[in-house]
């Protein structure tokens, strides 16, 4: 399952994760929210295989309210919390406090967003914030890498490497049998303005 406070392009996520999957986006999601929200979709599917979680672009979540939405989905499901990209001032406080509250908890790591959209600009629409068509086809593609490499679906794309953006791996046995492959590569900067819709 995949909770987010953003829309980027959920159809090219879904079209990655597949059907099984579960999306749930809603802009301006307060952190707290995601607690309801997780609860809730548990209570419609199966069990899931694994956890998304990309909240906190509209302000930093006390230690109290992440560790309520870490307990509700337990210690046993494998969780990926995704950085903020900083283009607000709370974001570098948010994405300190992901990773430092990540190292904790062993069924937990880090999509480092932040350092995987870089300066790429083009990837996002006015705000600089949410994300564009081709932004969101490339945070589809991060997104299915992070939890391949960490053996929590089948296989992630080939692609040439870029900077490191997965930490805080957890301690398990990876159920991917062949070496992990390099993050997908971001897009090149688009030639026209009609190619970011």
């Amino acid at each position: 399952t995949l909770i987010v406070d953003h829309l980027p392009s959920m159809t090219a996520l879904r079209d990655r994760l597949g059907n099984g999957s579960v999306i749930d986006a809603a802009i301006s999601r307060p952190f707290i929210e995601g607690v309801e929200v997780y609860r809730t979709q548990t209570a419609k599917h199966p069990p899931f295989g694994a956890v998304v979680i990309h909240l906190g672009n509209n302000g930093v979540p006390t230690r109290k309210q992440f560790a309520a939405l870490v307990d509700a989905i337990g210690p046993k499901i494998p969780v990926l919390f995704i950085t903020m990209r900083e283009t607000r001032e709370w974001a570098p406080k948010l994405n300190a406090l992901l990773r430092e509250e990540t190292k904790v908890y062993k069924n937990m790591r880090i999509l480092e967003w932040n350092e995987a959209a870089g300066g790429r600009t083009y990837l996002f629409g006015k705000d600089k914030l949410h994300l564009s068509g081709t932004g969101g086809k490339y945070y589809s593609d991060l997104i299915v890498w992070a939890l391949a490499q960490a053996g929590y679906v089948g296989t992630a794309p080939n692609a040439t490497a870029v900077p490191n953006v997965v930490t805080t791996a957890p301690t398990r046995t990876s159920t991917v049998t062949t070496a992990a492959p390099s993050p997908p590569v971001p897009p090149e900067l688009p030639a026209t303005t009609r190619d970011l819709r």
